[in-house]
């Protein structure tokens, strides 16, 4: 009898197993269950932060451009720089269910060491972001280390128009 119980028992613990938690039988069952590997679908802060990063890339080339046929200083696109993160970082903000200004932030820091690094080695190349003494490295962490917290304090500031325009919207 306690032989019946104890196989019944059995049949039981094994009826309620789930098909992921048992182990493939065939090939075809393990190819199945293998990871996928196919691209999500990107979501839309992802899209704001490449979108965002080919801005930024757009807006050195621009300014090189302009700054170096008008002999203006190069100096003056920092201001348009710090409209773009707002901006940027408001849509960021905008896109997060969560906290605005932490989303903003990340898209921030994000954003200042594309521009310190992609965005200057463009301005470099065309000419105004040139520095005619050189930069040594020390220099250049400074100098991406400035502009990587100015991009993130910026993107905040945009992160938290997004939150007060999400607060208003709900009431």
């Amino acid at each position: 009898m306690e032989e019946q119980s104890a196989a019944a028992e059995v049949r039981a613990q094994i009826s309620f197993q789930t098909d992921a938690s048992r182990q493939p039988t065939t090939c075809h069952e393990a190819r199945d269950r293998q990871l996928d590997w196919r691209i999500a679908p990107m979501t839309a802060r992802t899209r704001i932060i490449l979108v965002g990063i080919g801005a930024i890339i757009v807006f050195d080339v621009v300014a090189a451009m302009i700054s170096r046929e008008t002999g203006t200083p190069y100096a003056w696109t920092t201001y348009g720089s710090w409209i773009l993160y707002t901006a940027l970082g408001y849509l960021a903000g905008r896109t997060s269910p969560g906290s605005a200004l932490l989303a903003s932030a990340i898209a921030g820091v994000i954003f200042g060491l594309v521009d310190a690094t992609l965005g200057w080695a463009v301005s470099w190349g065309l000419g105004p972001g040139r520095i005619a003494a050189g930069v040594t490295a020390m220099q250049w962490v400074i100098v991406a280390v400035v502009v990587t917290v100015l991009a993130t304090g910026f993107a905040a500031l945009g992160g938290s128009f997004a939150r007060m325009r999400r607060g208003s919207a709900r009431r």
